[in-house]
């Protein structure tokens, strides 16, 4: 949780933060939370409310005449804006665990961030920077080969996307602020997608 995250962070001279990006993370949480067994009670709602992550993408625009503030649409923007265990893991972005920690872990620069979308560059980066040897293995790549049904739960529209992000700036506004005062820069993604 996020006071063991800080405790642990405050007490070490270097620190390694997994991150990725929010509106990746955010709609990978909510697909978990859809297959998942013991939810919490909210997460339920907000998962009888919106079958399809595209679904609550679409509701998080501010309410208005034509979208009234509706049970569902209270979920959906509460799930994205607030930092919480309320949710699940669906809430629990970088914010969760970092907010509590974030002005000593900046002051301090002494971390490294290693990003799902470069894993295997950061990872090593950051092996190295602890002072040992990356390992001489190569990470697997995972083939997405999933069904329809699985793709569809996936999947997002352009206008979805850039609601959920719109609404998630808070966290990318805390990756951002993270990524500027680390003692290591994000690996590069070529065109093709290999580090």
């Amino acid at each position: 949780n996020n006071f063991r995250f800080g405790r642990a962070a405050a007490g070490h001279k270097r620190v390694i933060i997994a991150v990725r990006d929010p509106v990746d993370r955010f709609i990978s949480a909510f697909n978990f939370h859809r297959v998942e067994n013991g939810r919490t009670a909210a997460a339920n709602e907000l998962l009888d409310c919106f079958p399809l992550i595209d679904d609550l993408a679409m509701q998080l625009t501010p309410p208005n005449q034509q979208s009234p503030l509706t049970p569902c649409k209270r979920h959906a923007i509460t799930a994205a804006i607030t930092p919480s265990k309320e949710y699940g893991h669906i809430s629990m972005g970088l914010s969760f665990y970092v907010q509590p920690v974030i002005e000593s872990l900046v002051s301090s620069g002494n971390y490294r961030l290693v990003h799902t979308e470069t894993l295997e560059a950061d990872l090593a980066s950051a092996v190295r920077w602890i002072g040992l040897d990356p390992p001489k293995v190569t990470l697997p790549r995972m083939r997405y080969s999933a069904s329809l049904h699985l793709r569809n739960m996936t999947h997002i529209s352009h206008v979805g996307r850039i609601l959920l992000r719109h609404t998630l700036f808070h966290e990318y506004q805390m990756l951002e602020m993270l990524e500027s005062r680390s003692t290591g820069q994000p690996a590069a993604i070529t065109e093709d997608g290999v580090f």
